[in-house]
């Protein structure tokens, strides 16, 4: 999918302005009449500059309305040139060419960072009604990828919370707290390391991070367990009088023992923890997701012993299948990861917000019921 190309012309050559004076940015006129100059972007580069109706925009958004209105209380109302220096040329004129009715550029498909920052804006000035015929069209290329797709694109959240795409927020959310990870300083950050949180819905990075911390202490309080029975030398149950019994009990226990350290060396160290500060102390350590913690301590499989005929030829082998706790480690690995998948990413106020900007622009908000809208029992 090709990028939009910006739609703001450059200065051309070749223009005279005094070598003493910085350039003056060429204005784009979206409404050739308009009463007013935006001056957009300039926390990002070269200011862009855009001629628009002030009516216009008061109509578009209550936002501007209250910024812009002539017998407004801000100082704005006065001025006929304002400053969104901090604003997105590209999104912002988007917006504002259909508020000016000028669709031809409306109807291109976006790169996810170009739908981004126009979701970004629409939330800002309240504009997600007056954009909502294009919203499918702009959405819909996103919605048809899986989330391992999506992977890497976290602010897509961003997006359906914006438009009020309940199920895709929440179907994300979910894969996203079994797939972060946490770097050296505590930061949420993707399969790839990228550290998430800048533009994001708010709160919704620190829940992710909260459910992942408790969940990733339960996994691990669950490993000591058997971890910490297994050390004391409390794990085999083959007790004999026979001379190779010794033997035989050390192969079980560095049999169990070695295969737990080898289960858990993918992410972190195993040693004797006794207390539940220690238990703590290590799940902190740990930057894995849970999808790789489960990975990698959830399905520890520790192969039976056989007794070696070797030293008592005489005698039959025995099986210390009796000692393999492999089942009962797995039932309880699947317990914490079945309260983990129950645990809920999305928070109320996500929930409230998305009703309320999926009812933008919906005359009858229940009428499109297909798999890419949102259902609200």
């Amino acid at each position: 999918m090709a990028p939009r190309k910006s739609k703001i012309s450059k200065r051309e050559a070749g223009s005279s302005v005094a070598d003493d004076e910085p350039p003056q940015p060429p204005t784009k006129d979206i409404y050739r009449n308009g009463d007013l100059i935006l001056v957009v972007g300039e926390d990002f580069g070269p200011a862009h500059r855009f001629r628009v109706s002030r009516d216009t925009m008061c109509m578009a958004s209550p936002v501007w309305s209250a910024m812009l209105s002539r017998d407004g209380q801000f100082c704005e109302a006065a001025r006929k040139e304002v400053t969104f220096a901090d604003d997105d040329p590209d999104a912002l004129l988007l917006i504002l060419q259909i508020a000016h009715l000028q669709f031809q550029e409306a109807y291109e498909v976006m790169e996810l960072e170009e739908l981004l920052e126009v979701a970004i804006l629409c939330d800002k000035y309240d504009t997600v009604a007056m954009v909502r015929p294009f919203i499918p069209r702009w959405v819909e290329p996103f919605l048809r990828r899986g989330y391992d797709e999506l992977s890497g694109d976290e602010e897509y959240l961003t997006i359906a919370w914006t438009f009020g795409y309940h199920n895709e927020f929440e179907g994300f959310a979910k894969y996203l707290v079994e797939h972060i990870r946490t770097n050296d300083r505590g930061h949420c950050v993707n399969e790839k390391g990228r550290i998430i949180g800048w533009k994001m819905p708010p709160d919704i990075i620190e829940n992710l991070l909260a459910i992942r911390e408790a969940s990733v202490l339960r996994f691990i309080e669950s490993f000591y367990v058997f971890y910490n029975q297994v050390y004391d030398g409390d794990n085999c149950q083959i007790y004999s009088s026979r001379a190779d019994a010794t033997v035989h009990r050390d192969c079980c226990y560095a049999l169990h023992l070695g295969r737990l350290i080898q289960g858990y060396k993918s992410i972190g160290q195993a040693s004797p923890r006794r207390t539940a500060e220690e238990v703590a102390a290590a799940s902190a350590d740990i930057h894995a997701s849970i999808s790789e913690i489960y990975e990698a301590i959830g399905r520890i499989e520790v192969r039976n012993l056989i007794e070696d005929q070797r030293l008592t030829p005489d005698l039959a082998p025995r099986s210390h299948a009796v000692c393999n706790f492999s089942s009962e480690m797995h039932s309880d690995m699947v317990d914490r990861l079945d309260d983990f998948r129950a645990m809920d990413p999305v928070l109320e106020s996500h929930r409230a917000h998305m009703k309320t900007q999926w009812a933008k622009g919906n005359v009858e908000p229940e009428y499109m019921m297909s798999p890419i809208s949102p259902r609200w029992d």
